[in-house]
């Protein structure tokens, strides 16, 4: 995704979360997105160097069960990466709540 046409970034995280929840089915799912530009230094161990900026981005599941919120971090926005986060986050609490107060 790139981070340079605000109306349009808000549009794809919107896109986003439709085939996450999509994909989610019943599960009472919170999404927060983040993104921002950041430097990036690479440095090696013979001087030479690069720079330039990079788009960070980041997506967090989450959702409520008995003993507090569950959360799961991922920047993979495919299909694949979206099931394989929806897979950990259930591995982690299998039970979530079934209404979502955070």
């Amino acid at each position: 995704m790139k981070m340079n046409q605000p109306s349009q970034v808000l549009k794809d995280f919107l896109r986003l979360s439709e085939r996450i929840f999509k994909m989610a089915g019943a599960l009472p799912l919170r999404i927060s997105i983040r993104s921002k530009k950041g430097l990036l230094a690479r440095f090696a161990n013979n001087g030479v160097h690069q720079n330039g900026f990079q788009d960070l981005f980041f997506y967090t599941l989450s959702f409520l069960t008995q003993n507090g919120p569950v959360f799961w971090e991922s920047n993979d926005i495919a299909d694949a990466g979206i099931r394989n986060a929806l897979k950990k986050l259930k591995a982690i609490a299998p039970k979530p709540l079934s209404t979502l107060t955070l």
